[in-house]
């Protein structure tokens, strides 16, 4: 019989959970890392409409046919119309993104994430 102090290393139950745990935790990553990354480039594009000199000009109209050009050219289709928020202040034009994607995890379990972006467009 060893006594604990000489016991060394992982046991293959140990193991097994070891390994399953990591494999869990990446799957959650290459689900999760996408969503984060398009997350990004929404922010980029709001980012450069709010920069663009021009757009203050611009009707509401013009300004959602402006992003949903630039959303379609970086092929973002999960946005829809009715998550997309134009208001038309004295000083700003808001555009706001409220909206959620839901990713196939695993059978029948999803992994929901939301997220709201927002640009202020000065007149």
């Amino acid at each position: 019989m060893n006594s604990i102090g000489h016991q060394k290393g992982v046991s293959a139950l140990g193991w097994i959970l070891i390994l399953a745990l990591i494999t869990f935790f990446s799957l959650v990553a290459l689900k999760l890392a996408p969503l984060y990354i398009n997350s990004l480039t929404v922010s980029s594009i709001l980012s450069d409409i709010e920069k663009e000199p021009s757009m203050g000009d611009k009707t509401p109209a013009e300004i959602l046919e402006t992003l949903n050009k630039r959303l379609s050219v970086n092929m973002i289709k999960y946005i829809r119309r009715d998550e997309i928020y134009i208001e038309n202040t004295k000083d700003n034009i808001i555009l706001e993104l409220d909206y959620e994607v839901r990713e196939d995890f695993v059978g029948n379990i999803d992994i929901v994430v939301s997220f709201n972006k927002r640009a202020e467009i000065p007149k």
